[in-house]
């Protein structure tokens, strides 16, 4: 398999993802839509998950049942899954900010999705050392360092409403992992230093067109 066979297949399947992308959030669209009209709720949702603490003194263990024993010296930690959200919650701030910010994670999914496809498509097309591709790589680079500053207020607003809003059990405490948001960040180095060489190779073929 030559190396223009192999970009071709990872064109491929970039474009796989794309469209899959799509039909997958179209198709949740859709399901979300009829959920709303015919059972008053969006339960058809891609799971959002948070950490929290369960402070044990304060949680009802009673209705969990006569078969289990509890044992803790420190506050539980679990997964609180948002994945129903009834109508008559739909307006409420928390509701908003987590639906907002899954939107965000698609978008920004896509958009780099999209500048990888057009990138494969120039190299492809033996257009490699060019200005879009530069640009296409820092902002790929730009957009992985977005999801730090981004991640670190949405999750700073989360510890807000769940200490605030009526809607949650004041025995929960969101107890996010702020290390966790710089997983991006060796991904943002690397597509930047991608873009680095892309312009000194740029820089290389504008002088050498010079020369000929």
């Amino acid at each position: 398999m030559n190396k223009l066979s192999a970009l071709k297949i990872y064109k491929g399947l970039l474009d796989f993802a794309w469209y899959g992308f799509i039909l997958f959030f179209t198709f949740l669209l859709i399901q979300n839509v009829y959920s709303l009209f015919a059972q008053g709720e969006l339960s058809n949702l891609v799971a959002m998950k948070f950490p929290v603490e369960l402070e044990l003194p304060r949680f009802d263990l009673n209705k969990l049942g006569d078969s289990y024993t509890f044992i803790t010296k420190a506050p539980a930690n679990v997964l609180l899954e948002l994945s129903n959200i009834k109508l008559s919650t739909l307006t409420n701030p928390f509701i908003l900010l987590s639906l907002f910010s899954t939107l965000i994670g698609f978008g920004l999914a896509l958009y780099q999705l999209s500048l990888l496809r057009a990138l494969l498509k120039d190299v492809i097309e033996k257009r490699i050392f060019i200005t879009e591709n530069v640009k296409r790589l820092r902002l790929i680079g730009i957009v992985e360092l977005i999801y730090i500053p981004v991640g670190a207020c949405l999750y700073l607003l989360f510890t807000y409403f769940f200490a605030n809003q009526p809607i949650l059990d004041q025995s929960l405490t969101y107890a996010p992992n702020y290390w966790e948001l710089f997983s991006s960040l060796p991904h943002a180095l690397e597509y930047l230093i991608f873009a680095g060489i892309f312009s000194f190779g740029l820089q290389l073929k504008q002088e050498q067109d010079l020369t000929i």
